[in-house]
């Protein structure tokens, strides 16, 4: 069955690669091939850490980074991709998202259906939803990604001593302070300098097992103590987006309300609040960029505080050239002998290698974390150079 749905798809995909223009003379959507896009990477890297308490260690590894490749019409779009971050069996993924819309004036409506490892994958669903709206108004509902407003400069290498101590590492789902697998209704506003949005999770423990309870003892009586507990999640997720002329402020926060299904089974409290400011500010040929995060993670008695910041700045040099350098500095949040704060540095430059297509980035960074315990105590730098071929 599986390979006879990998043999259909591969056959609507050569169809709609011969077929440039199916509606033509039908008034409806172009189902043919409008475009191709698509990038390969590949990196040189060169990593030291050096802990107060363990072995120095010095990595050097060359490898493929990212390589996509997408196939777009009016209707679908086909995409291809590996990724160095390894996501999909072996790293690969591939899946076709189906968007057909329709507007009338200055109203539209869009339906969006996402089907993941489509050839010999799972078949699991990505973004599905419905969104209406015009030039002032908006109304989305169903499976889609979180706003994302964080942003950190250029960083083309980041040290890490690998304990996870950096904007990324210290909050649950990232740097982006996103709610994991969301689920939900948004509603946004466009006021000319500034939009609004407000976001509300509508989702239960079999959707984001992220935000699940946890039993307190063994309430049910089944002899089992601290299971996982069934759970409906909602909350509210509002930001805001202010531009004039060179300044951006864009800001972001959440709240989530974790409720048990079965009110007869007793469980710990769980609680999860975060907050992020990101700013941007052109001065000339340079952008001057900074953000701060912070959010609650409350499981049981324990309770940490994660927080990082940080600012960059990025230099146009003409020419397709440019150059960066980013500080930031992250906290665990943790108590006594378990909180780690983190210091880092970056320096990138980047230019056409012989065409424009093809860029190279080159760059360097260094990692300082400290703590009362000596083994997640320590240092750490590291050199990347990346050549990057878009299409």
């Amino acid at each position: 069955m599986k390979k006879f749905k990998s043999l259909m798809l591969a056959a609507l995909a050569s169809a709609a690669l011969a077929a440039p223009s199916f509606a033509d003379g039908h008034g409806g959507p172009n189902l043919g091939i409008t475009g191709i896009s698509g990038e390969v990477v590949y990196e040189l890297q060169q990593s030291s850490t050096s802990p107060d308490e363990g072995d120095s260690i010095t990595v050097m590894d060359a490898e493929v980074g990212d390589v996509n490749i997408s196939f777009k019409s009016d209707l679908y779009t086909f995409y291809f991709e590996r990724d160095d971050e390894g996501k999909g069996p072996d790293g690969l993924d591939n899946r076709i998202k189906i968007h057909p819309s329709m507007k009338s004036g200055d109203n539209y409506v869009k339906g969006v259906g996402e089907l993941k490892g489509v050839f010999g994958g799972a078949g699991d669903y990505g973004d599905v939803y419905v969104e209406g709206g015009n030039q002032s108004v908006y109304v989305k509902a169903g499976t889609f990604g979180s706003t994302e407003y964080y942003g950190n400069g250029m960083g083309v290498s980041r040290a890490s001593l690998g304990n996870k101590v950096d904007p990324d590492g210290v909050f649950e789902n990232g740097e982006h302070l996103v709610i994991k697998d969301f689920k939900g209704i948004e509603v946004g506003i466009n006021a000319g300098d500034i939009k609004f949005e407000v976001a509300v999770p509508w989702m239960n423990s079999d959707d984001s097992s992220t935000y699940a309870l946890t039993e307190d003892g063994d309430s049910d009586g089944d002899g089992v103590s601290g299971e996982t507990v069934a759970s409906n999640i909602t909350g509210v997720r509002p930001g805001i987006q202010f531009s004039a002329g060179d300044v951006s402020v864009k800001a972001i926060a959440y709240s989530l309300s974790i409720q048990k299904q079965n009110s007869d089974i007793d469980t710990l409290d769980k609680n999860r609040t975060g907050a992020q400011l990101v700013g941007s500010f052109n001065a000339g040929s340079a952008t001057i960029g900074a953000f701060y995060s912070t959010a609650t993670e409350k499981d049981g008695s324990a309770d940490v505080t994660p927080t990082a910041g940080g600012a960059n700045v990025t230099v146009a040099l003409g020419s397709g050239q440019k150059v960066g350098a980013s500080f930031d500095t992250a906290n665990n949040g943790q108590d006594d002998a378990a909180e780690v704060t983190s210091t880092r540095f970056s320096a990138s430059y980047q230019m056409p290698f012989f065409v424009e297509a093809l860029s190279l980035k080159l760059g360097v960074g260094t990692s300082t974390e400290s703590s009362d315990t000596d083994a997640l105590a320590g240092s750490a730098s590291s050199m990347e150079a990346e050549w990057a071929y878009s299409f």
